[in-house]
């Protein structure tokens, strides 16, 4: 799954929290972003101001901070185990995705 955001404020950062109907984020995502403290920075030919940075985030019950002005896709991981009541069902499940049935 993605998250995509566009914060458009000039000079507001923005904390959301994202909510799955089908189970639980682990604490970990992936985040891709453009963003440049200078809101009228802009690339030219030879010089990339603005470029896409990439890093890792720790999510807290499931909030993200987005910055201002900036373009964010977040990947969070989803915490599969968080799906089935016990172990046992994800073990059963595990085991049905292995073997077709």
């Amino acid at each position: 799954m993605f998250v995509n955001v566009l914060n458009r404020s000039n000079d507001k950062d923005i904390t959301a929290t994202i909510q799955n109907e089908s189970g639980r984020f682990a604490a970990d995502a992936a985040v891709w972003q453009m963003n440049e403290t200078d809101f009228k920075a802009t690339n030219t030919f030879g010089a990339e101001k603005v470029r896409p940075r990439t890093s890792m985030a720790t999510m807290v019950n499931a909030s993200y901070t987005f910055p201002a002005h900036s373009l964010t896709i977040l990947r969070p991981k989803r915490r599969a185990e968080a799906l089935f009541n016990d172990s046992r069902q994800w073990r059963r499940a595990c085991y049905d995705a292995r073997s077709g049935g």
